[in-house]
């Protein structure tokens, strides 16, 4: 990682955080881990990788797909009747407006990694 980036500060870290809350919130036991990554993608440019994995309950292909297809009203339709998707939501709109993706893999009863990557550029 470098030690200094340009970018929205806040934004990355209530993304990362909406993602890490979302992990605790549905790991009853067992572990969550993040790391954070950045690979040079050009002279004055890194590629900012953040991914959080859990040991938590997980979701189906159903849940995950509900998730991420098509947003009613553009918002995130919360898969279980919780509103762990409001924070999703939020990251994933904020990570669009940084020209980054968001994404998430998962399977129920073995837990969930969420990730997103945003382009940063480098200070002179």
């Amino acid at each position: 990682m470098p030690l200094h980036a340009l970018g929205e500060v806040d934004w990355l870290r209530e993304v990362l955080c909406g993602l890490l809350d979302n992990a605790v919130r549905f790991t009853d036991s067992g572990e969550v881990v993040a790391s954070v990554t950045a690979d040079r993608t050009s002279g004055r440019r890194v590629l900012f990788h953040a991914e959080v994995s859990d040991t938590g309950c997980g979701m189906d292909a159903a849940a995950l797909a509900r998730l991420f297809g098509p947003r009613k009203g553009g918002r995130f339709i919360p898969v279980d009747g919780t509103n762990g998707a409001g924070s999703l939501g939020v990251a994933h709109r904020l990570v669009e407006l940084m020209d980054g993706r968001l994404g998430c893999s998962s399977a129920v009863g073995m837990g969930t990694t969420s990730w997103f990557s945003v382009p940063l550029d480098l200070p002179d």
